[in-house]
């Protein structure tokens, strides 16, 4: 008992050892070191346009990024989801990021409702991160009649820093469901200390200094909401940022109750962007219990920069972030190859990149041109402030930069967002590792199990076949576990398996059949982030008139405007095992009543008998097979396999057009399990008799990507009507930082817009737009 009250105190004393020597450098080590593991990526998808119909094709360009925004080398897989209020998803893609860019399509259901939906897309990786780190975009489903979010009144508030200290100055922040509106600080004696008025996103803010023994509260006199303020601390430490715009710099101010701490307890300020620390030091507080300190915003590169104060235990007692927004633009340029422009024209686009000192520039970068006649004239938020402001944040706003004060909305919103760095996991001795791997495949994991509840042995066999597909993969099991990767499988299909143990005899390995053998699989199952909720108004929505005019004109002349894309590769089973050995047409012969009299009297190589009261089924394979023959063929029905042999047996003869035999050891040996048997294609009449399907062995593979349909000149005059004219998802300038575009235009006349976004090589996001008036062509007699 001594020693071990001895051994305890000595590692006590230890751990107050190391906590004393916590200095600004090891901080700095234990930060770099912990990103290395826990590297963030960042995803971005541009989409052709922002409202659709149901239906319609979403036309999307991806970005996979580090941090930096410099493209994720590493080719990942990438799942896109479009998930409406209720958190249901509505759809699904997955498709291969490769050198970080890569571009796609969704099919809009023809059933989806009218709505606001969220479109999310994440990696594998990005799990480790939670669902908040993951890519949103809401969109918007139209029919006839506008669509707009239902929007609660709420009056929500945030302290800068995180603590109401008392008896000095706060800096509270509001967000409100009205811009325009008036929140007032009330005292709890009824009188009102301050005041002010929601921005154009709704988001205000309040300096005072709370009381002793005082408490307060937020009112919103318009909506009649009151809410409580936290009650103030007596002994905390507070945390406040100021742009200085007049000597370019941002001021970090601490300053600490005086009873809290004294001069002799240093503090850990540090100041860090993503994954790397700009500033870290021990401040010491003065006479006063504060200190300053001043960072240059010339030497900050565009981005968001959080503010953590630390004690000596590496606790966490005050934060804050603010944002530093780039001085010198790209020189960015777009050139048309005409000046006028009418229906059905050809025309060129030319971009040309530069940085602010004149040199060219690579980028990779989209072009969609769209009818702006039928869409709304809101402002979107810009690709910059989506990746370097808001990524991994629970709401956005707009950040208008045309008026003064933007960079105090920006700063207040920053406030309500945070974003907290886990000091805690970053300074322990031996942080977690991530659970998510960095995947470019589709996969699958279960849990293997006998129909009987017994366990399975970890030596069994077990082999997979995606039926359209026919990706096939043969494994073990580990612990119960079994992993499936289906890296050329492609759209819907559906898994069939089959496993198989193995005895001893006579000193020779013999395989023993596992037919109550069964998969669970893991569900991959996750909290999407939402859209808001919305309602359909009253009013006519001018895209849904204008898309319904478009289905009548096509209607009239005979053809569909939306576009389709294709999303499976048909396989030909075989063709790939170069025809079957034996082949029966059943129609050339005296129809028998049942399967088994057929086989009997027609098919050779292939046997039917009875033992033990159950029917069984046999190909004759070659000698050096036979040895190793386990149970039943595996049966291809209308190009769907099943080891179900009295599904086999129940086809009546009359509905059966071919049988075949697949029994040469050199076509079965890649099959491997499934071939080990032999083989047997069954044709009938019906073309698609099948059993039932066990939707739990249904998956999603790979979504190939379709070309935007392009305009070409018929030889009947149809019209051609659309809300995205063009589409270049991946277009890159050359060593001389340019690049040309061919862009037909439509019929469509009016106002007409192209939008160029895209990112630098070294990790710049830009944007630029051109719009042209395009005016009604003449008809050459």
């Amino acid at each position: 008992m001594r020693v071990t009250i001895i051994c305890l105190i000595w590692i006590s004393f230890l751990s107050v050892d190391a906590l004393a020597q916590l200095s600004d450098s090891m901080i700095v080590k234990k930060f770099d070191s912990y990103n290395k593991i826990w590297h963030k990526n960042k995803i971005l998808l541009i989409t052709n346009q922002n409202k659709f119909l149901a239906s319609d094709t979403i036309y999307i360009k991806c970005y996979l990024l580090n941090e930096d925004l410099s493209a994720e080398e590493e080719n990942q897989l990438v799942t896109v989801t479009l998930v409406d209020s209720n958190g249901k998803s509505s759809c699904q893609i997955k498709f291969v990021v490769k050198s970080g860019v890569s571009s796609n399509q969704l099919i809009l259901p023809k059933e989806l409702a009218s709505g606001i939906y969220m479109l999310t897309a994440h990696t594998n990786w990005m799990r480790n991160f939670g669902t908040s780190y993951f890519f949103r975009k809401e969109i918007v489903v139209v029919k006839s009649n506008k669509v707009v979010p239902v929007i609660n009144p709420f009056l929500k508030i945030a302290v800068e820093g995180g603590h109401l200290i008392n008896n000095v100055t706060n800096k509270v922040v509001f967000s409100c469901d009205k811009p325009g509106s008036v929140v007032q600080l009330i005292d709890s004696f009824g009188n009102q200390i301050a005041q002010d008025t929601a921005d154009l996103n709704g988001i205000g803010a309040i300096h005072f200094v709370p009381k002793d023994d005082v408490t307060y509260q937020l009112g919103n006199a318009s909506e009649k909401i009151n809410i409580p303020m936290p009650r103030a601390e007596k002994n905390s430490i507070g945390l406040n940022i100021i742009h200085n715009f007049k000597r370019d710099s941002i001021q970090i101010r601490v300053v600490a109750t005086k009873a809290l701490v004294t001069s002799s307890s240093p503090l850990i300020l540090i100041v860090s962007s993503g994954s790397k620390i700009i500033y870290a030091r021990l401040h010491t507080l003065n006479a006063n219990q504060s200190f300053q300190k001043s960072l240059a915003l010339n030497t900050l590169p565009e981005g968001v920069y959080n503010v953590s104060l630390l004690d000596q235990n590496g606790s966490l007692i005050a934060h804050s972030d603010f944002y530093s927004a780039e001085t010198q633009e790209l020189n960015k340029k777009i050139t048309l190859s005409k000046d006028l422009f009418f229906t059905t024209d050809s025309l060129s686009i030319n971009i040309a990149l530069k940085d602010a000192e004149g040199k060219p520039l690579k980028a990779n970068f989209s072009v969609s041109v769209i009818n702006k006649n039928v869409f709304d004239s809101n402002k979107n938020v810009t690709i910059t402030d989506e990746l370097k402001l808001f990524y991994g944040r629970d709401e956005k706003i707009l950040v208008d930069r045309s008026t003064i004060n933007w960079q105090e909305s920006v700063d207040n919103y920053l406030i309500m967002n945070p974003e907290l760095i886990p000091w805690n996991e970053i300074l322990k001795a031996n942080p977690s590792t991530p659970r998510y791997a960095k995947t470019n495949i589709v996969q699958r994991a279960g849990t293997a199990y006998f129909a009987d509840g017994k366990k399975m042995l970890d030596s069994a066999n077990i082999f997979f076949y995606s039926q359209k597909s026919k990706v096939k993969y043969q494994t073990k099991m580990l612990g119960g576990k079994v992993w499936v990767p289906l890296p050329t499988l492609y759209g819907s299909d559906e898994l069939f398996y089959l496993a198989e143990s193995f005895f001893y005899q006579n000193g020779v390995t013999r395989g023993l059949p596992l037919p109550n053998f069964r998969v669970r699989w893991d569900l991959d199952t996750m909290n999407l982030p939402r859209p808001v909720v919305s309602k359909e108004l009253n009013i006519l929505d001018d895209f849904g008139q204008f898309k319904a005019k478009i289905n009548s004109i096509g209607k009239s002349f005979g053809f569909q405007s939306s576009a389709t894309a294709r999303t499976n590769v048909q396989h030909d089973f075989e063709k790939e095992i170069n025809g079957a050995d034996v082949v029966v047409n059943v129609e050339d012969y005296v129809v028998f009543p049942t399967m088994a009299e057929l086989i009997k009297e027609v098919v050779p190589s292939l046997f039917h008998r009875v033992e033990k009261g159950k029917e069984i089924i046999r190909v004759i394979l070659p000698e050096k097979m036979a040895t190793a023959v386990s149970g039943d063929p595996v049966y291809m029905v209308d190009g769907i396999a099943t080891n179900n042999t009295d599904f086999f047996l129940s086809i009546k003869p009359v509905d059966l057009v071919q049988i075949k035999v697949v029994n040469s050891e050199r076509k079965l040996r890649s099959f491997g399990l499934m071939g080990k048997n032999g083989i047997v294609i069954v044709q009938t009449k019906q073309e698609n008799r099948r059993e039932s399907v066990d939707v739990s062995n249904l998956v999603d593979g790979l979504n190939l990507t379709a070309a935007f349909p392009s305009l070409k000149n018929n030889v009947i005059e149809i019209p051609n009507f659309r809300s995205t004219i063009d589409w270049h998802p991946i277009v890159k300038t050359d060593e001389n930082g340019k690049a040309s575009v061919k862009i037909n235009l439509s019929d469509d006349i009016g106002n007409i817009e192209m939008s160029v976004n895209g990112i630098t090589s070294n990790g710049i996001p830009f944007s630029l737009a051109q719009p042209i008036n395009v005016k009604l062509a003449k008809r050459s007699d």
